[in-house]
């Protein structure tokens, strides 16, 4: 799965930014059926275990590791898959104190199996690589 920085790659206060990230359909036959941004503050540790954190250690149908803490997850609004691509929009409040703050983002999609899919082989997580934005003005 890749997903793509804010076009903007900018994040301003009082914008709006737009995260896009391709899920394409896999070889296992399955579908994706939700995706969210998670945005956290560190890409050291994550409630004091170190980061990353292979998601395979939870599932060996997860794919991809935990690349920062996860303090705030923002889903994916109906009708923004477009074809094989999620677009996830942010909106940065207008509030001055945020002028400046790092945050991580990295992008994970829900899959399951639709139609005949092999035993064992859903529901499956997929994560992306993470961002790092600094908010500015």
């Amino acid at each position: 799965m890749r997903s793509e920085p804010p076009s903007s790659c900018e994040p301003r206060l009082g914008t709006t930014i737009q995260f896009e990230t391709l899920a394409m359909q896999n070889a296992n036959g399955h579908v994706y059926s939700q995706a969210a941004i998670a945005l956290g503050a560190s890409d050291q540790a994550i409630g004091g275990v170190p980061l990353p954190i292979p998601l395979n250690a939870f599932s060996p149908l997860w794919c991809g590791e935990i690349l920062q803490s996860s303090e705030v997850y923002v889903p994916a609004p109906p009708g923004t898959w477009q074809d094989q691509t999620v677009f996830v929009p942010l909106t940065i409040p207008d509030e001055p104190s945020l002028l400046g703050m790092t945050v991580f983002a990295q992008a994970f999609i829900a899959a399951y199996c639709s139609g005949y899919c092999a035993p064992g082989t859903s529901p499956a997580i997929y994560a992306s690589d993470a961002a790092r934005l600094v908010i500015g003005l």
